[in-house]
């Protein structure tokens, strides 16, 4: 038995489902770009696994001696995938560690490991309308749905409000309104911040906009985009009075700064800490920052930790808060109440306060 810490800690003691894929094409927006994933023959993987419009699958990735995740919505069909192709889009983003890595490096041919597909970013019976309400590359999802209901795989009809700044700006324009075209279920309505255009709306997508084009039966939102999109809709919907199950905002991504919000102790910004990790009773000490999360510091020290959202959803990542103390937002409290009461906290939003001590899961 490997008796070196840092080894152990490397690896998770139970390995999580991979799929191996390799890249067979690449679509350049500019800002963006879509990468294809096929299976990869060469490792013995013959087929992806089937998927719901609406999931995404997390990205392993390593990059200078650290091992990362990154979760990205499938952008192609279900129907797709059972042809073997899987597509993501992948922007470029201000101190985007992951996905300056996948746009810099990803070429055709180039091997990668994905997660099965996961999340439940979609409607459920008895939900037969939805308002889809997409800001930049956040129409990935919608684009998978709509053309799963194109195919005759889903079953509702989607109305998507599709903000951008500008016409040059938007992703699978063609393909959406060709869609649009064929499919009587879905309908397409660009709104542009900083363009007037006559076949787009003018301004943000705001609650106003929302019951101007929803329909008349009973209908659901489902919201996907830039953080600061959420910060605003999660205010301006509540003048629809949605009951909350009726309510839906995928799921927000990294949180790269927890310094920024309000409610972060004043007493913990500008601070290091020491973080204990411990797994099958080996320990390891690293350093912390304030603001970035436990799950972004054992990354850094080449800890790999079982990761999947990186938002404190999916729970994959959940560790025993041994000691110490940890900061979690609390918009975003997504734990169950057994978690709670026994010490569990999600690695990926939660932020040092002091030092602490984990022991991971997995």
């Amino acid at each position: 038995m490997d008796e070196n810490p840092a080894t152990q800690l490397s690896h998770p003691v139970y390995p999580p489902t991979v799929q191996r894929v390799v890249v067979s094409g690449i679509r350049d927006w500019g800002r963006a770009k879509t990468f294809t994933l096929v299976p990869d023959r060469e490792m013995g993987e013959n087929q992806l696994l089937p998927f719901r419009a609406g999931q995404y699958i997390s990205v392993n990735l390593e990059i200078s001696g650290c091992t990362l995740t990154r979760a990205y919505s499938l952008c192609s069909t279900p129907l797709a995938a059972k042809q073997g192709r899987y597509a993501i889009t992948v922007e470029r983003c201000e101190n985007g560690y992951g996905s300056d890595h996948i746009l810099n490096t990803w070429q055709v041919g180039t091997k990668v490991e994905i997660s099965e597909p996961l999340g439940t970013f979609f409607p459920v019976a008895p939900c037969k309308n939805v308002v889809a309400l997409a800001g930049g590359s956040g129409i990935t999802p919608f684009f998978s749905m709509a053309g799963a209901i194109a195919d005759g795989m889903e079953d509702y009809n989607l109305t998507i409000l599709y903000g951008n700044r500008t016409a040059g700006e938007i992703l699978f324009r063609e393909e959406l309104e060709t869609l649009c075209t064929r499919c009587g279920k879905l309908r397409l309505i660009h709104v542009l911040s900083e363009e007037q255009k006559p076949w787009a709306e003018h301004g943000v997508i705001t609650a106003e906009l929302v019951d101007k084009y929803a329909p008349k039966a009973e209908w659901s939102v489902f919201v996907c985009g830039a953080p600061s999109m959420y910060a605003f809709l999660r205010q301006d919907l509540k003048k629809l009075r949605l009951p909350g199950e009726r309510l839906r905002f995928e799921m927000p991504g990294e949180l790269r700064n927890a310094e920024l919000l309000p409610d972060y102790p004043e007493y913990a910004r500008g601070k290091t800490f020491t973080l204990t990790v411990e797994r099958a009773g080996v320990s390891r000490e690293i350093l912390v920052r304030s603001g970035e999360s436990l799950l972004m510091a054992m990354e850094r020290a080449g800890i790999r930790s079982n990761s999947r959202c990186r938002c404190g959803e999916c729970g994959f990542c959940r560790s025993e808060l041994v000691s110490g103390r940890v900061f979690m937002p609390r918009e975003e409290e997504k734990r169950p109440m057994a978690e709670l009461e026994n010490g569990y906290i999600h690695p990926c939003r939660s932020y040092p306060v002091g030092d602490c001590h984990i022991r991971l899961a997995y």
